[in-house]
């Protein structure tokens, strides 16, 4: 008799829980990892356009993104490389956010 009781509490426990969450509104957002730019040509016009192309299909079709980035890849020799940064200033200009992806991955 206990274990039906245990397992009816549980049943409504569980339909209560589902129909709570049917009425939800559920959303999503979009995670793009290794920022500045990932590509395989290093060319900074080619890695801004990417950016420029990326972010403006992100802005027209309203999807909530953030962007993570490798701070190693801001750097070359050792110092910090202005046009990388500017890139992910393209980010913030855009309306979105930035977070840490860690240092070199």
């Amino acid at each position: 008799m206990k274990f039906s009781k245990a397992v009816l509490v549980f049943s409504v426990v569980c339909l209560a829980v589902s129909l709570r969450a049917q009425g939800m509104q559920r959303s999503i957002a979009i995670t793009i990892d290794d920022l500045p730019v990932v590509a395989k040509n290093s060319d900074l016009k080619i890695r801004q356009k990417i950016t420029s192309k990326l972010l403006s299909r992100i802005a027209k079709a309203g999807i909530p993104a953030i962007g993570f980035v490798n701070e190693n890849k801001l750097y070359v020799d050792g110092k910090r490389v202005k046009a990388e940064v500017d890139l992910l200033r393209m980010w913030l200009d855009a309306g979105l956010e930035l977070g840490n992806h860690t240092y070199s991955h």
